[in-house]
């Protein structure tokens, strides 16, 4: 059975929630999570009906990638400001 997020952050210690930018970008969560000012936080992962809505379009975006000379990605961590590190959906 997979673990939540939730479950993982909730069993974390405060301190343990607290981490430099470079750790949390060479390290890998499963679901993913954000850094906010020092600290990972849970991300909401949205609904099964968001998740096929953004798979079909992923989809005809990736098959006329090379038409409109685009690059397609679902998601990607994107720095919003030197203490901010979110995982922007496309």
């Amino acid at each position: 059975m997979a673990t939540s997020s939730s479950t993982i952050l909730s069993s974390l210690s405060p301190a343990a929630k607290r981490l430099s930018l470079e750790e949390y970008l060479r390290t890998s969560y499963r679901p993913d999570c954000e850094f906010v000012d020092g600290e990972i936080e849970e991300k909401n992962l949205g609904e099964l009906e968001h998740s096929i809505l953004q798979a079909a379009l992923s989809a005809w975006f990736f098959n006329h990638r090379t038409e409109w000379r685009i690059v397609v990605m679902s998601e990607q961590r994107t720095r919003a400001s030197g203490n901010r590190v979110r995982s922007a959906r496309r």
